[in-house]
């Protein structure tokens, strides 16, 4: 009867994760095992992804509060006095570099709220960009399978 053991290790400093497993039998014979990455999980990856979900939301209220103003929705209502007071904040670098044209009526189309959105997102890549030469560093993958016999011979 055969015995597989599957653990996963962290090895802190370069935060990779590897899965270990060890196939034992009843037989007395010399366990086999094999180890291979699962993921790699670095510090520098997590603030990438940090740096775009907050860019990503200030995007998005950007672009919400575009179509808000395109639709003329009602700017007392709870919901657009919200996006608009904090995309008011967000949009005070970009006023007055392009015109407000308006639409028809009350709709109105921010040339410089769509500036905004397209800065944002490159500032976005450039810190990340940043971020990932700060904290790059090589990385070795391996994948090892031992047999009974010793390691195991290697095909190509």
């Amino acid at each position: 009867m055969q015995y597989k053991e599957a653990s996963t290790v962290q090895e802190e400093p370069e935060g990779t994760v590897r899965e270990e497993s060890h196939v034992r039998s009843d037989g007395g014979a010399a366990p086999e095992s094999s180890t291979q990455v699962v993921r790699s999980l670095t510090p520098a990856r997590r603030t990438i992804e940090g740096i775009y979900l907050v860019f990503a939301i200030v995007d998005v209220f950007i672009l919400v509060r575009m179509v808000l103003k395109l639709l003329a929705a009602n700017p007392h209502a709870g919901f657009s006095s919200f996006i608009y007071a904090v995309s008011d904040a967000l949009l005070i670098p970009f006023r007055g570099i392009l015109p407000t044209t308006t639409v028809t009526g009350q709709s109105v189309f921010e040339l410089s709220a769509l500036i905004a959105i397209i800065i944002y997102a490159l500032v976005a890549f450039g810190l990340t960009r940043l971020v990932a030469i700060a904290f790059s560093r090589s990385v070795v993958f391996s994948h090892r399978e031992r047999t009974r016999e010793g390691l195991a011979p290697r095909s190509e």
